[in-house]
């Protein structure tokens, strides 16, 4: 627990500074001085600042998506989730614009992960039913996280509600999702998309 609340201590400090700067310009002693500790007490946490900066953003995901209890609310917990970000924009416009690499890779991780979660339902489907859920998981996820970044390099100026519709319309709204998951489950070729329209 004392371990956590540090590592939030520190994130906090990170948050802080990029308010007022660049990821390539903070330093890792400029965050432990924020926290009233040294440099080997950070070391103690992280390898380095943007090992931090990863462990920020993949917590702060995991809050939005992981109490999803299923594809039925995924569209409603994926929008909770752009309403955080926005909430949070000036955070992640600064890692956006800084470090999109590393957003992309821990969003899609993020996004992968619950979404295999999901899909995969209170029991787990047989091997083969199960990668090509996997798959679909992460081409889902990957569209989705280049969106997103997409979504805040541009300001975020289109609403979260729209932002997931569009989305949606393309193929990651939950009643394709489920139909994915029963054509999978019953040994069937991936069905044919067709927008299920407005839900949110």
């Amino acid at each position: 627990m004392e371990q956590r609340q540090t590592k939030e201590r520190l994130g906090q400090a990170l948050k802080k500074l990029l308010s007022g700067s660049s990821m390539e310009r903070i330093t890792v002693g400029e965050i432990a001085a924020a926290c009233g500790m040294g440099r080997q007490s950070f070391y103690y946490h992280f390898k380095d600042k943007y090992a931090l900066l990863e462990w920020m953003i993949q917590t702060d995901l995991e809050t939005c998506l992981e109490p999803c209890p299923g594809l039925e609310q995924w569209q409603q917990y994926t929008r909770q989730m752009l309403e955080h970000i926005r909430q949070e924009g000036r955070f992640y416009s600064r890692v956006v614009s800084g470090e999109p690499q590393l957003f992309l890779r821990q969003c899609s991780a993020q996004l992968e992960k619950q979404l295999n979660r999901v899909l995969a339902g209170e029991d787990p489907p047989p091997p083969p039913v199960s990668q090509r859920l996997q798959f679909a998981a992460r081409f889902f996820s990957y569209g989705f996280a280049g969106t997103l970044a997409q979504w805040i390099g541009e300001g975020m100026k289109v609403s979260p509600r729209e932002c997931i519709l569009r989305l949606h319309e393309v193929g990651m709204d939950a009643d394709y999702l489920l139909n994915l998951r029963s054509a999978c489950c019953e040994n069937l070729t991936f069905p044919s998309h067709t927008p299920a329209g407005e839900q949110v």
